[in-house]
């Protein structure tokens, strides 16, 4: 399993490749940053780590733990924007490529296909920008 977390059905995966080894600890530090800044805005549904380093090339895998919350926040790591987020602290040489994924039960990482989609995700599908999230603390569960 992805992270050893069985709540993980899908992913995004953003593989780069930098030009230099001495930009690898600037990107590391810049994605913890950005991840707790969005983590003080909201509760993100997501783990993130970095999966494989080889030669110049990082791949980030993202794994999201709610469908809907997955659907209303993917593109935000497949536009351009992102993009440019990114290569704000890599450099303008450095390529970032992002795929969205379907882990199935068998533990298989499928390309994420809207038109294969269970009966139950199809509703999800359809409807997930009317869903919403309320951030709850822990205290008023109790």
């Amino acid at each position: 399993m992805v992270f050893g977390e069985k709540f993980i059905t899908y992913l995004t995966i953003c593989e780069l490749e930098i030009r230099g080894d001495d930009v690898f600890p600037n990107v590391v530090e810049a994605l913890k940053a950005s991840d707790r800044a969005i983590r003080k805005k909201l509760s993100p549904m997501w783990k993130w780590d970095v999966a494989a380093i080889k030669d110049r090339r990082l791949i980030l895998v993202v794994g999201w733990l709610d469908f809907a919350y997955f659907l209303q926040h993917r593109s935000d790591f497949l536009d351009k924007s992102h993009g440019h987020h990114m290569r704000s602290f890599v450099d303008s040489a450095s390529m970032i490529h992002s795929k969205d994924y379907k882990v199935l039960r068998d533990g298989t990482i499928a390309l994420f296909d809207p038109e294969k989609l269970s009966q139950d995700d199809a509703v999800i599908f359809k409807n997930h920008t009317s869903i919403e999230y309320e951030r709850v603390s822990p205290e008023t569960l109790v």
